[in-house]
């Protein structure tokens, strides 16, 4: 199943988006100023005027196209249908007729070689766009998914957390001997012990039962991804205090020295030596 066009798009491709808009229109303009000044007088046929025809009908095909995007999204979304991919290539197929009308109206040349002219003029800017947009919106992507991953990831052990303080601590006085007692207790769904990028095991953190501190040790770790869930970028860690924090991978081995993580390190080494290598 496709991801949401959401997921491609990032804050930092915005310019990247205005130069190839610039890339598309004026390049666009030169290369029909070099077509048409042949068959039309200086002044329609003139270099600026090609420019401002082609930014104005770029600006228009990309306000027709947006306006039709968020139409057919909001329909999507009040129909609770996922209407968004058809919806995009609806507004490319909108953007690019209205750029052409625009350019129908501004020249008067016969409608197959505008058109011809239009395809040529505007082929290379299409490319390039292509070109440049297919691995930006997969870099977006993939940071967006390990970013949905490692929030993921933190929010399970907080929830871990208040399921063994509340629903576990309380009752029997100590915390579970194991992350599979929550589940054997019913306190959680067996999903939950299962991070975002599952590998096919029944439990995706590491965890060593210990007293639930507040003041005392305030470092001492409770529980953490293991090294795998997040393709060894990093791991969430939830502290015996309920706080949980994501550590990058160059930050881990300082934390994981600490004395009073000495046993959980030394549990987390052996459990991840012992997994079975991809």
């Amino acid at each position: 199943m496709l991801a949401a066009v959401d997921d491609y798009l990032a804050l930092w491709q915005l310019p990247i988006g205005l130069g190839l808009f610039a890339c598309w229109a004026l390049g666009g303009a030169y290369l029909i100023h070099r077509a048409v000044r042949a068959d039309l007088s200086r002044r329609k046929g003139a270099l600026s005027r090609c420019v401002l025809v082609s930014v104005l009908a770029t600006i228009a095909g990309a306000v027709a196209g947006a306006i039709l995007l968020f139409l057919i999204d909001t329909i999507g979304e009040q129909s609770h249908l996922e209407l968004r991919w058809p919806a995009l290539l609806l507004a490319v197929a909108a953007f690019l007729i209205v750029t052409f009308v625009v350019l129908t109206v501004a020249f008067d040349l016969p409608l197959g070689r505008l058109l011809r002219t239009a395809a040529v003029a505007y082929a290379p800017g299409a490319v390039l766009a292509i070109a440049v947009a297919t691995p930006t919106a997969w870099y977006a992507y993939q940071a967006r998914q390990h970013s949905i991953a490692r929030e993921h990831s933190l929010a399970t052990l907080r929830f871990l957390y208040q399921r063994i303080r509340y629903d576990y601590v309380r009752r029997i006085r100590e915390p579970p001997a194991t992350l599979e007692q929550l589940v054997t207790d019913k306190l959680i769904r067996p999903q939950v012990l299962q991070c975002r990028r599952n590998r096919g095991r029944a439990v995706d953190y590491f965890y060593v039962a210990s007293p639930l501190t507040t003041a005392e040790q305030p470092r001492r770790i409770l529980a953490c991804d293991f090294i795998d869930n997040h393709n060894g970028a990093g791991r969430g860690v939830l502290f015996s205090d309920g706080v949980a924090e994501w550590y990058p991978a160059e930050a881990l081995p300082k934390l994981l020295g600490l004395l009073e993580n000495h046993a959980f390190a030394k549990g987390l080494q052996a459990a991840e030596a012992a997994m079975p290598k991809p």
